[in-house]
């Protein structure tokens, strides 16, 4: 049995419509975000510091199995650090009720800010990072050419949190009943 202690997220993936549609937010955005080459957008939906792979990948498969794919309404541009430029998603339907099911098992496991009891959870999709901050040009910029549109959240997938990046372990559609 895999004892292996390792930190997986648990992410949302989002439909190519939806992701075109982020991606255009980055146009002009500066050569030195860091998200640029790597970016793909997702909702954090758990964090697991130390978690075991061989329980969180049968887990996440019958989750999803059984989880229809969801609208996401995105309403806002902000901040959530000074370095952390995101799209903030209303924090209602399948992506509230999907949270609170999900983490129904493995809670404890979660860090503090994507844990049912943490209380701090923010689901948002990253945009742009600056190590000495985001400045406010940038920020105006970004605001201007937002405007509030909808997506679809189409699959669940685990990620390998590494110290160059993200390595997905797999993914699982969720139903499609959008």
């Amino acid at each position: 049995m895999d004892t292996q202690l390792e930190n997986i997220c648990a992410i949302w993936e989002l439909d190519l419509s939806t992701v075109r549609t982020l991606r255009s937010l980055l146009y002009g955005s500066g050569p030195d975000n860091e998200l640029l080459g790597s970016f793909h957008p997702h909702i954090t939906l758990a964090n697991y510091p130390k978690a075991s792979r061989a329980a969180l990948l049968p887990y996440a498969r019958d989750f999803a199995a059984q989880t229809e794919a969801f609208r996401v309404d995105f309403a806002s541009i902000g901040l959530l650090s000074p370095q952390h430029l995101v799209c903030f998603p209303r924090q209602r339907g399948g992506l509230n009720e999907n949270f609170v099911r999900f983490h129904e098992r493995f809670d404890e496991q979660a860090d503090q800010w994507t844990s049912l009891n943490g209380g701090k959870y923010r689901p948002h999709v990253s945009l742009y990072a600056e190590e000495h901050g985001v400045d406010t040009e940038t920020v105006a910029r970004i605001q201007r050419n937002f405007s509030g549109f909808s997506g679809h959240v189409v699959a669940l997938s685990l990620s390998l949190v590494q110290p160059q990046g993200f390595l997905i372990l797999a993914t699982y559609p969720l139903l499609r009943h959008v």
